[in-house]
């Protein structure tokens, strides 16, 4: 069959994020977690073999869902994981296409390379995973512990799974009966609850322990429980302050030599009020002392942004070494 051109697998990729739950880590994983939970109410409780097929075939779309967009945003973080997974596409196509997605910008690489990947088996998922990570991911898989509680210094975090090989046969079985239920009517074919129940609850332990292996191995520098996330947003916040402040440093010297102090000084203080203001999300009348981090609504990025102005400013002018004498001429 015939490489299909770049473009037409865009618009096939487009269309899959226009009806994916969330656009970023924190609302798909919330949806993964909230469809399983729906999925292991009904195994464990409808009494109707047609709901039960539905809910083998629903279990298995859930886990292809996760694994796409942990693919996406695996290759989307580092170039390391671009470069393997480039070497995965099996596909090969012309550099005029190739050109036509990098002017493009309406999708980025991982969610392209998510795409082609396949997810059909559970081969496929430990096969593409595997190779973007650099691991032997059953070996990880089956020293899988929760990316939580390690994080918080537990030094009794448990395996979450007790036998990888038997859990990856069941989410084989499960792999293969949607594949059965999906193109075939398949009458007779009878899911018992306890089956059901089985299969379901290995694909739900499934993605949790492919989630922590993520986690354990290619975010252990990103933010994960709250601590660390009002600890990277202090740092990063600090941080843009003292690039500010290094900008009015410079700014009021020129500032003194223009004689332009006064506006300087106002313009700042207006430009404070309406930081506090904003990062307080509408609050901040109701609140005594510091703003607290959850309603800092993009205030290191408007600080960084004052500093550009400022620097801006700044280079406009000159330097102030020499700026006194070109002002006096």
């Amino acid at each position: 069959m015939a490489n299909r051109r770049i473009t037409e697998l865009v618009q096939e990729a487009l269309a899959i994020r226009a009806r994916a739950y969330g656009l970023d880590s924190d609302s798909t994983w919330a949806g993964v977690k909230k469809r399983m939970h729906e999925l292991k109410g009904l195994a464990a409780t409808v009494d109707s073999n047609e709901v039960r097929r539905h809910v083998i075939v629903a279990s298995i779309a859930t886990l292809q869902t996760f694994v796409r967009f942990s693919i996406s945003e695996l290759v989307n973080s580092e170039a390391q994981y671009r470069v393997r997974a480039a070497e995965r596409i099996p596909e090969k196509y012309s550099v005029k296409d190739a050109l036509t997605l990098l002017d493009d910008q309406t999708i980025s690489f991982g969610e392209l390379v998510a795409h082609i990947a396949s997810y059909n088996s559970v081969t496929d998922v430990v096969s593409w995973l595997g190779a973007i990570l650099g691991l032997d991911l059953k070996s990880a898989l089956s020293n899988a512990r929760s990316h939580y509680m390690l994080r918080r210094g537990s030094k009794g975090a448990p395996l979450l799974i007790a036998d990888v090989d038997q859990l990856l046969g069941d989410v084989e079985n499960a792999f293969r009966l949607r594949h059965i239920l999906a193109h075939e009517m398949a009458y007779g074919l009878s899911i018992e609850t306890e089956e059901c129940r089985r299969l379901v609850g290995a694909v739900d332990r499934f993605i949790a322990a492919l989630n922590a292996v993520i986690w354990n191995t290619a975010y252990t520098e990103v933010p994960l429980v709250p601590e660390e996330y009002r600890e990277r947003a202090s740092e990063t916040r600090c941080a843009a302050r003292s690039e500010l402040a290094k900008s009015l440093f410079r700014a009021r010297e020129v500032a003194r030599i223009l004689g332009f102090s006064s506006w300087l000084r106002n313009s700042h203080l207006h430009w404070v009020r309406f930081g506090r203001a904003w990062a307080g999300g509408g609050l901040q009348d109701q609140l005594v002392g510091p703003i607290p981090e959850f309603l800092r609504f993009g205030e290191t990025d408007m600080i960084l942004r004052r500093s550009a102005q400022v620097a801006e400013w700044v280079t406009f002018w000159g330097d102030p070494l020499t700026l006194q004498d070109r002002w006096r001429k």
